[in-house]
């Protein structure tokens, strides 16, 4: 009967794609909105330090046990519908990173579109309003929020303006099962962000509420280096401790901030570089590099941006960028949003299907690969082109072999 339990679920969970996208539009998703706003009132500034140890505790706790809970029910739903489509576009003889783009507009995409709509005096502060509990790295609860740092929000709608919009590429009629298993899909892509969107408001007020703790007690900064499980200690014998404890954390992530990244593939040779104090070998290839292609329909030829992994980590404007280039980076900061629809495509190290960056791409139909490893051979200005097999090619380095070959 073994044999049964696998195709058994799959049809299952297959049947269950609109109870689960309705019982979280409909039934979750307002009950959270009604009382995230009433909590986002409140003035943490005003509750004393144990008030707020306990506020911290509850909010953590419906976070990680309630709210949590219903965004990783979409986050697998919507890994499965993915693959189950991208397995039958395949089978079908079509691309999936050019049939699967065109997904519904996403809560941080439609927020963005309604500021560039407004006169240019209101837009910071509709931003602020919409996308000000986001933050570069979402889930960091130490990364400021973009409320915080309004910088961060510059050129978001300025962007938007700018984008062409995705259109894809034309693709063959889809057979009715095809045609299903891709709108499931690309809903699900959608559904998966906007629950992403949604509960980092909840996230932020956490943010909110441990910081007005740090200025009570004076932590200056340490309580991002404090445990859940220890902050209670902070009002009695243990919070010396603690304190000294949080601190000594708080040394050791600057110097690893400091310390280079581990490649994207790790060796046993690189982790015993590493632990001997030296610096790990990258891995070079040849000109021709490969990855993913995770979103994009057309074949971009275009001059290479290259960002370091300091500028790429911290999501640095863009020195010197041009509308059309290829932006070369270990990982694509979702700070960059602002370059969605300006760059010819992106190339990174890190990412996937379902990363955040990569469902931006497949929103504005800009193409991405991921999983290339030796970017370090890609010279910044280089013209370079992006294949859709998800090869990276020096098109400067591959003339001049032609060339040499051809003499």
């Amino acid at each position: 009967m073994y044999w049964l339990i696998e195709p058994l679920a799959t049809v299952s969970l297959l049947r269950s794609a609109d109870r689960i996208e309705r019982g979280f539009r409909e039934e979750f998703l307002p009950s959270f909105i009604a009382g995230i706003r009433i909590a986002e009132a409140a003035d943490f500034d005003r509750l004393a330090a144990p008030e707020l140890i306990e506020e911290i505790g509850r909010l953590r706790d419906r976070f990680v046990h309630d709210t949590h809970v219903e965004v990783d029910t979409v986050n697998i739903a919507a890994n499965f519908y993915l693959d189950r489509a991208r397995r039958a576009l395949i089978a079908s003889g079509l691309d999936p990173s050019s049939v699967l783009g065109r997904i519904p507009e996403t809560l941080e995409g439609k927020a963005v579109a309604e500021a560039a709509a407004v006169p240019a005096e209101s837009r910071h502060w509709f931003l602020v309003r919409s996308v000000g509990h986001r933050a570069a790295f979402d889930y960091e609860l130490s990364e400021p929020r973009h409320s915080e740092s309004p910088d961060s929000l510059a050129g978001f709608a300025d962007a938007r303006q700018q984008a062409p919009g995705a259109v894809g590429a034309q693709v063959a009629p889809l057979s009715k099962r095809v045609s299903r298993l891709v709108d499931i899909a690309r809903r699900f892509q959608t559904l998966k962000e906007d629950a992403k969107h949604q509960s980092l408001r909840e996230l932020a007020l956490l943010r909110r509420a441990a910081l007005a703790l740090d200025r009570q007690l004076g932590l200056g900064g340490l309580v991002f280096h404090i445990a859940f499980g220890e902050i209670a200690g902070l009002l009695d014998e243990r919070a010396d401790n603690i304190r000294a404890t949080a601190s000594r954390r708080c040394d050791d992530a600057a110097r690893l901030r400091k310390t280079d990244s581990l490649p994207s593939a790790v060796s046993a040779g690189n982790l015993e570089a590493v632990s001997a104090g030296s610096t790990p070998a990258t891995h070079r290839h040849g000109v021709a590099l490969g990855g993913t292609r995770v979103s994009g329909s057309r074949m971009v030829t275009a001059r290479a941006r290259v960002i370091c992994e300091a500028d790429a980590e911290r999501g640095n404007l863009i020195a010197s960028f041009q509308d059309g280039d290829v932006i070369v980076a270990p990982m694509i900061n979702p700070n960059w949003l602002p370059y969605f629809g300006r760059a010819g495509g992106f190339v990174s190290e890190l990412g996937g299907w379902l990363s955040h960056t990569a469902i931006l791409a497949r929103e504005h139909d800009v193409l991405m690969i991921v999983g290339v490893e030796g970017l370090s051979v890609i010279p910044d200005g280089s013209l370079v082109r992006l294949h859709l097999d998800g090869g990276v090619e020096l098109v400067e380095e591959a003339q001049a072999l032609d060339k040499t070959v051809a003499a």
